[in-house]
């Protein structure tokens, strides 16, 4: 049954309310809460939602800025291709 609200089985009714994409822990994420701030390991002040910091900190995970976010992305992705690539190499042989 599809149905949202107090309508017919099968048809949406109504659309669910923006605010409803859940964490693993049920909690409420990517919705409108109140910006925090937090101080990133280069010294500059990362902004996102409150909800996202509270995660990250339970998780045990580093608050990042946008740059360090992006650097360590790039750092990740070299090296999968590095092991990837060194994989396909030993294949050709």
């Amino acid at each position: 049954m599809l149905g949202f609200g107090k309508g017919k089985p099968g048809l949406i009714s109504r659309p669910p309310a923006p605010s409803n994409c859940f964490s693993a822990g049920g909690e409420v994420m990517l919705g409108s809460y109140p910006k925090s701030k937090a101080l990133c390991s280069c010294g500059e002040i990362a902004e996102m939602d409150s909800s996202i910091v509270r995660l990250k900190r339970r998780l045990g995970k580093d608050i990042e800025c946008r740059t360090c976010r992006n650097q360590r992305i790039a750092r990740e992705h070299e090296i999968l291709d590095m092991h990837f690539s060194a994989q396909g190499e030993e294949l050709d042989r």
